[in-house]
């Protein structure tokens, strides 16, 4: 009953303008970086490490702009339970290029990288809508589970409303005979979360510290001898974007697992890297991303 009363009320909040949205994240912006400070220490101390040569004018003008879309992405989530197929792809334009081209028309499954960067939770929705809607390519995700089980059934129905399925962090195996089957499939992936042991670290070198990624997608990657792709997601304009597929990987008999694993796991956090440090405040800074890397 509570799943679905959120679910109307959300879903009746997000026909409301755009006018309303930026006014509510105008007064978020005040409540968490003015009068709560969320996560004030870990943004600040985040932004320092990594950009060393920045001084503290810089460092606040990052944490200040951080802070905006940290409010955007959330109004943006909000608004997204309203959204008609129309409205996605206004939002979301995917951009038809050779690699797009290659996961449609290609005969192998492939897989499809992002970041938590600009804003992850439209990507599930467009491309639900242009994969599979538009494309007829059968597209499944991943989701890390969370405590709060309402929160994550509404969040998951969202993301799956114009096609597309979601899988549990805890179902790779589950995921890799999809891959390994004979139905077509396109796995999507946010990749740069927090490994939880230190058993699954591969420490990398990213934004100039000793960085824990996860193997999973080169596991997959190898597991499956499927082509990896990297999705570029780009800022339009407020509440606007682009996503641009780019080759990350692609099967070679000649390459060992490990091989595999680490041209997959170095490639994708190469890419997230190189767009981190042209704009970083569209980054998720608030993340605990180093709680688990080497002193």
């Amino acid at each position: 009953m509570l799943l679905w009363f959120l679910s109307i009320l959300l879903k009746g909040l997000g026909k409301l303008p755009w006018i309303f949205w930026n006014a509510l994240g105008s007064g978020l912006y005040f409540l968490l970086a003015i009068v709560l400070r969320y996560r004030y220490s870990v943004i600040t101390d985040n932004l320092e490490k990594s950009f060393p040569e920045k001084n503290s004018q810089q460092i606040q003008a990052l944490r200040k702009a951080f802070y905006h879309h940290l409010c955007d992405l959330m109004v943006e989530t909000i608004r997204s339970f309203g959204f008609t197929q129309n409205q996605v792809e206004h939002s979301v334009v995917i951009r038809e290029n050779k690699w797009t081209q290659a996961i449609i028309s290609g005969p192998e499954n492939a897989i499809l990288l992002f970041g938590h960067y600009h804003n992850w939770e439209y990507i599930t929705q467009s491309c639900g809508v242009f994969f599979t809607n538009k494309n007829q390519q059968k597209m499944v995700g991943f989701f890390k589970t969370i405590r709060n089980k309402t929160v994550e059934e509404l969040l998951n129905a969202n993301r799956t409303r114009f096609g597309g399925e979601m899988y549990s962090d805890k179902q790779p195996r589950t995921v890799i005979k999809l891959l390994q089957g004979n139905e077509k499939i396109l796995l999507g992936m946010v990749a740069d979360q927090t490994p939880p042991g230190r058993d699954q670290m591969y420490l990398l070198e990213f934004l100039g510290r000793s960085t824990p990624f996860f193997t999973g997608p080169g596991w997959i990657a190898a597991a499956a001898r499927v082509p990896v792709y990297y999705g570029r997601m780009n800022r339009l304009k407020r509440h606007h974007y682009e996503i641009v597929p780019e080759l990350l990987y692609y099967p070679d008999s000649n390459h060992s697992r490990q091989e595999i694993i680490q041209m997959v796991t170095e490639g994708y956090a190469h890419k997230l890297e190189d767009q981190i440090k042209e704009r970083p405040e569209f980054w998720l800074w608030s993340h605990r991303r180093w709680k688990y890397a080497p002193s």
